[in-house]
């Protein structure tokens, strides 16, 4: 998948939604270009170049109870340190890996990781997928909450 800035794809992040990229090599230049495609996704991503700087991020975020929902990209060398730390963060929504060596990093076994990519165009696709799904459960969620909100005002005038 190849991003794009065409405007029903941008309507799908809102500023609900946030992308985290936690990667002791962010400032490499090889991620710079890969940086500018994820700002077409979101405008707003978050990136940071050690995994204590990311996971304090985090931390703070699930902390506060922000209404940002993060999709959080992590390097494989960070995987096994940072996943533990943030999978239970009620902020992430999904936890990618993004390597050289998938192999190295396919049998992790975490509740919020959706997979290992060694290229960036699918890493793309999968985030914009688990971005839909996230939209589905909000709006459900939302709908859901608005019926109930709206038969216990019924119940107290009754």
């Amino acid at each position: 998948m190849a991003a794009s800035s065409n405007p029903a794809g941008e309507a799908k992040w809102m500023s609900n939604y946030c992308i985290a990229w936690i990667d002791n090599n962010i400032g490499h230049f090889s991620n710079k270009k890969k940086i500018k495609l994820l700002i077409e996704m979101d405008p707003n991503v978050k990136t940071f170049d050690n995994e204590d700087d990311g996971a304090k991020y985090l931390r703070k975020q699930n902390k506060e109870k922000q209404p940002t929902t993060h999709m959080t990209i992590v390097s494989g060398a960070l995987s096994e340190t940072i996943i533990p730390r943030i999978e239970n963060y009620q902020c992430v929504f999904g936890i990618f890996i993004y390597c050289r060596d998938a192999d190295a990093y396919r049998l992790l076994k975490f509740d919020k990781l959706v997979g290992v990519y060694t290229d960036f165009d699918e890493l793309l696709e999968a985030i914009d997928i688990s971005a839909a799904k996230l939209n589905e459960t909000t709006c459900v969620k939302f709908f859901v909450q608005q019926k109930h909100e709206s038969t216990s005002k019924k119940k107290r005038f009754d």
